[in-house]
C-alpha cells in the first residue's frame, strides 16, 4: 500500500503533526487549531514537487512571450497583444515537441517578423525617430544607429544573447533541484497557501522527499486538488495563481492522460446525479463557457444560481467527468460539510469513501461536524475500508499550540471533545 506522511512542525496554530495519506484522512479540531494550515500545505507542497518542471517552463516562455512584446512596444508606442504572444508559447507547453527546440524556432521566428516590420517601415522612413528611441531602449542608451541594417544586426544580437542567457537560467532551474528553489516556487506560484518546505517533511514509502539539499517529485501522486468552498463555482476571472482560480480551471480541462470508462467510474457518476437529481454540463455561451444544472424534470440553472448544497455534489462530479480524480489524485476538502442538511451529509461522506474504495483517490478532509466525521467512520467500516481511513485530533500542548494524534479509526476521542459544546448549552440552561 502507498505510504505518504506528511509531517509539519512549528508553523502558524500547529506545534506538531505527522500527517498519513494512504487513505481517507480526518483532521477534526477547533477553529484555528491549524487544520487549513496543514491542508493548504499539502495541496502547495504537493503540486509543487510534481510541476515543478512545468512552471519552469511556463516562466521561461512568459519570459520570451515579454521579451518579443517588449520590442513591438517600443518599436511602435502601442500596447502590444501580450496575451496573443504569450498564447503562441503557451501552445508548446501541450505537444510533444522538443520544447527547447521549439521555443527557440517560435521566438527567433518572431523576432525575423519585427525585423520584417522594421524593413518595411525603414524603407518608406528611413531612420526616423522612433526607431532612433527604439535603439536606445533596445540596445542601449549609448546606441549610435547610423543605418537600418546595423540596427537590425545589433538587434538580433541582442536578442541572441538573451534568449540564450534565459535558457542558461531555465537549466540551472530545472538540474539544480534545490530546496530554495523550490521553497521560491511554491511562495511566487501558491501565494494564497502561505507555505513553505522548510517547515515541512513529506515521506514516501520510507523515502524523505524534502531534504536538505534537494527534492524528489512524488511517485504515487501526480497531482493534489484543494476545495475551501463550493461558493468558488460563483466566481468569474478569478486570477490563476490563486487556490481558487486553480481549482475553476479543473472545473473546464480535462486529463487527456485519464479515460474513464469503467463500471465504477458510471456507478458513481449515477451516484452523484440521483443525490442532486440532474447532470452538470458544459455550455459555450458566445465563447464563453458556463457550467449549467439541468435537472430531471428540465429545470435548466447557470451553476452559480444553484443551492450550495447542489455545487457540493456538482464540483465532485464535474472532477470526475474530466478525469482529475483516480489513483493519482489527492482529493482535499476543507469542511465539506459547512454547507450541507444532515442527510447530504451522509451521502456526500459515502461519495467520498466509494472514491477511494473504487477509483482509489486519496481523500484529506478537514472537519468539525461530528455528523460528517461518524459518517465517514461507520460508511468506511460498512465498506472494510477502516484499514485506510485515519482520524486526527488536534489538541493543545504547553506552548499554545497544537499537536495533532493518530487515532486511527477510533473517533471516541473526537466526540468527547465534540461533547463540549454540549457542556455549554447545559451551561446556560442551569437556573442560577
Amino acid at each position: 500500500m502507498d505510504n505518504l506522511l506528511f509531517g509539519v512542525k512549528d508553523f502558524h496554530a500547529i506545534g506538531h503533526a505527522k500527517i498519513l495519506l494512504n487513505g481517507i484522512t480526518v483532521l477534526a479540531g477547533i477553529n484555528g487549531c491549524g487544520k487549513s494550515t496543514i491542508a493548504r500545505s499539502v495541496y502547495s507542497i504537493v503540486n509543487s514537487l510534481n510541476e515543478y518542471d512545468k512552471i519552469q517552463q511556463e516562466r521561461f516562455c512568459r519570459i520570451l512571450a515579454r521579451e518579443i512584446d517588449m520590442s513591438e512596444k517600443v518599436l511602435y508606442s502601442y500596447n502590444p497583444l501580450l496575451k496573443t504572444t504569450r498564447y503562441q508559447f503557451s501552445k508548446l507547453l501541450n505537444t510533444d515537441e522538443d520544447f527547447e527546440e521549439a521555443s527557440k524556432v517560435l521566438f527567433f521566428s518572431l523576432v525575423e517578423k519585427i525585423v520584417k516590420r522594421i524593413l518595411d517601415r525603414a524603407e518608406i522612413r528611413g531612420i526616423d525617430i522612433p526607431l532612433q528611441r527604439a535603439s536606445k531602449h533596445l540596445l542601449g542608451e549609448d546606441a549610435v544607429v547610423e543605418d537600418v541594417d546595423e540596427f537590425i544586426t545589433k538587434y538580433r544580437e541582442r536578442c541572441n544573447i538573451f534568449f540564450y542567457k534565459q535558457l542558461e537560467q531555465f537549466h540551472t532551474k530545472i538540474e539544480g533541484q534545490t530546496i530554495d528553489n523550490l521553497n521560491l516556487l511554491i511562495l511566487q506560484e501558491f501565494p494564497d497557501c502561505e507555505s513553505t518546505v522548510k517547515i515541512s517533511s513529506f515521506v514516501e514509502n520510507g523515502t524523505e522527499l524534502l531534504n536538505d539539499n534537494h527534492f524528489l517529485s512524488t511517485l504515487t501522486l501526480d497531482r493534489a486538488i484543494y476545495v475551501d468552498t463550493p461558493m468558488v463555482l460563483n466566481m468569474d476571472d478569478i486570477n490563476g495563481k490563486t487556490v481558487w482560480g486553480r481549482f475553476q480551471s479543473l472545473m473546464f480541462e480535462k486529463n487527456t492522460d485519464i479515460i474513464q470508462d469503467d463500471d465504477k467510474f458510471f456507478k458513481l457518476r449515477l451516484i452523484l446525479q440521483t443525490t442532486i437529481g440532474g447532470n452538470v454540463i458544459e455550455i459555450n455561451d458566445m465563447g464563453q463557457k458556463e457550467l449549467h444544472y439541468k435537472s430531471n424534470n428540465g429545470l435548466d440553472l447557470e451553476i452559480k444560481n444553484t443551492a450550495t448544497g447542489i455545487k457540493s455534489f456538482a464540483y465532485i462530479l464535474r472532477l470526475l467527468d474530466n478525469g482529475w480524480l483516480n489513483s493519482q489524485s489527492l482529493l482535499i476538502i476543507d469542511e465539506p460539510e459547512a454547507h450541507l442538511h444532515p442527510q447530504w451529509v451522509v451521502e456526500f461522506a459515502k461519495i467520498l469513501v466509494l472514491l477511494q474504495k473504487d477509483l482509489g483517490v486519496k481523500i484529506l478532509v478537514a472537519s468539525h461536524n461530528p455528523d460528517m466525521v461518524a459518517a465517514i467512520h461507520d460508511i468506511a467500516e460498512y465498506y472494510k475500508l477502516s484499514d485506510r481511513t485515519n482520524f486526527y485530533i488536534a489538541e493543545p500542548n504547553e506552548e499554545n499550540k497544537y499537536d495533532y494524534r493518530c487515532l486511527g479509526s477510533e473517533i471516541g476521542d473526537i466526540f468527547e471533545a465534540f461533547n463540549v459544546a454540549l457542556v455549554k448549552i447545559r451551561d446556560y440552561s442551569v437556573e442560577e
